[in-house]
């Protein structure tokens, strides 16, 4: 409490007031320095009747938005406190209602106070009461009163203080976290150009931040109306589910519905989604998977993020929705990126990477290896006699050659770190990083064996491939150089009689 307050008024009390106040003074520099119980607030309530010689007190409280008073302690003669207690709680709900508080008094023996906790809001009130034939309050005593109740706000108003700004510090924390956490997403995506691999990380992401057991990402990038499953990860399980759905025109209305606001977490089992898609419904109902957000880039229809159950057993709470709604259109955009990146570095007949990324990882590896003093390795094909397969099938046979040849250079590389590309019309390369010159040779011989062996179009054509090899450090310590050298001996295996694989004057031919 304010001391200078009380004790600059304690001489105009009734006689024995001092004292009094200075106990008074005592109790409430307790209650200020420790928890508030009940019983402290009425020992100070006491001793304000003794200090102002007062019968009976009350202190009323309520809360914000209540019209129900809550008598926090009282002190004083019993049948006072049992009599006047309708009367003063009146009086109490009147005088927080009221902007003067004095006005509410309906006694001359009574004197009332409003207690701000927060400084502003009327949230309690104190009233003390005499006996008929005493003397009314005077404005000295009524000051004491005042400076009581200043001090009543702020030891019992604390906590109520201290909680909200807990809250609104927890608040702010949050609002600070999720602005991070839109920072680190978009960095973290933004930085990854390969999507198989950006899809992967979405889903490790999701999984991890929200706790769920599965996620999918299904796309819609081909323009042709059918969404397909790209990336999963399921835990516990290998793999994750394939399936292709068919876009119906009343479920891309529903989704345009949703341009200009945030991505929602849509159940897969809702209405609006049955009634306009059941198949995708049941494909995501039937893999366990909710709930999805759409993913939309510039009022395009990209796919969805599905994800599962939490694997804690909670429901999805709202931080959970949020960051998925926040997630949802910095994924959409990376994908978009990636997407494009994508469609720049690949083949569009075979799917392989071209030529240019090639060099690009071709020049990486051969830094690398001079670096650490790795191997690395370079494989140049031609397809033997494609020419006539155009002249006398025509293109289109000719492509779908090129799509399964590049299926059997796939498989015959076999590692991810290898680079399989397509380096001109029906020439084909292989980067093999951390491979010497024997490593290479096996698998050229592989792939070569590989392309012999296979049936092209249904059994309909046999071809053969011929192959130079060129390694780091015998051909060369630069990119340029194993690509000249690759060249070199693809061309000698050409007019070595093809079918073969050479290497600066070694060459396996077919047996």
């Amino acid at each position: 409490m304010d001391r200078i307050l009380l004790e600059r008024h304690a001489v105009n009390t009734r006689p024995g007031g001092t004292a009094r106040l200075v106990d008074l003074v005592s109790a409430l520099g307790r209650l200020s320095r420790g928890t508030v119980l009940e019983g402290d607030l009425a020992e100070a309530l006491g001793l304000l009747l003794q200090a102002l010689q007062a019968q009976a007190g009350w202190f009323f409280t309520r809360a914000n938005g209540s019209s129900t008073l809550d008598c926090r302690a009282q002190a004083g003669e019993p049948g006072m406190l049992r009599t006047l207690l309708p009367e003063v709680q009146a009086l109490a709900s009147r005088a927080m209602d009221s902007r003067k508080a004095e006005e509410a008094v309906s006694s001359p023996g009574m004197a009332c106070k409003v207690v701000c906790f927060d400084g502003k809001t009327r949230s309690g009130a104190v009233i003390l009461a005499r006996e008929s034939g005493h003397d009314p309050f005077s404005e000295p005593e009524r000051l004491v009163l005042a400076g009581f109740c200043e001090t009543l706000a702020r030891v019992v108003g604390w906590p109520g203080l201290e909680n909200s700004l807990a809250e609104a510090n927890h608040e702010l924390a949050r609002r600070e976290f999720r602005l991070y956490t839109i920072n680190h997403v978009a960095r973290v995506l933004g930085s990854v150009l390969e999507l198989e691999d950006l899809l992967k990380l979405i889903c490790d992401m999701v999984c991890e931040i929200m706790t769920a057991e599965s996620a999918l990402i299904c796309l819609h990038l081909e323009g042709d109306g059918v969404l397909r499953t790209r990336m999963g990860k399921f835990l516990g399980q290998k793999g994750s589910p394939e399936f292709e759905v068919l876009l119906s025109e009343a479920f891309l209305d529903w989704i345009r519905g949703f341009e200009g606001h945030t991505a929602p977490l849509v159940s897969s089992l809702a209405p609006d989604v049955l009634g306009v898609l059941p198949a995708l419904s049941a494909q995501l109902d039937a893999h366990g998977l909710l709930h999805f957000a759409p993913l939309t880039y510039k009022d395009r229809f990209m796919g969805l993020l599905a994800v599962g159950r939490k694997y804690t057993g909670e429901a999805y709470a709202d931080r959970d929705r949020e960051f998925l709604s926040t997630l949802a259109p910095l994924a959409s955009n990376a994908i978009s990126n990636a997407h494009l990146y994508d469609l720049a570095i690949h083949d569009s007949t075979t799917g392989l990477y071209m030529s240019h990324y090639l060099r690009q990882r071709a020049m990486e590896e051969t830094k690398r290896g001079r670096r650490y003093g790795f191997p690395v390795s370079l494989i140049m094909f031609d397809v033997d006699f494609f020419k006539q397969v155009n002249d006398t099938h025509g293109h289109l046979v000719g492509d779908q050659v090129l799509r399964e040849l590049a299926s059997v250079l796939l498989d015959g590389s076999r590692r991810d770190i290898d680079v399989v590309s397509r380096y001109g019309g029906e020439e084909f390369m292989i980067l093999l990083p951390e491979t010497d010159l024997q490593g290479a040779l096996v698998v050229a011989e592989r792939v070569r064996a590989s392309v012999a062996a296979h049936e092209f179009c249904a059994g309909q054509l046999q071809l053969t491939v011929s192959a130079g090899v060129a390694s780091m450090p015998e051909d060369g310590n630069t990119h340029e150089e194993l690509l000249a050298q690759a060249d070199e001996q693809l061309y000698r295996a050409k007019r070595g009689g093809r079918n073969c694989v050479f290497h600066r004057g070694k060459t396996s031919a077919p047996v």
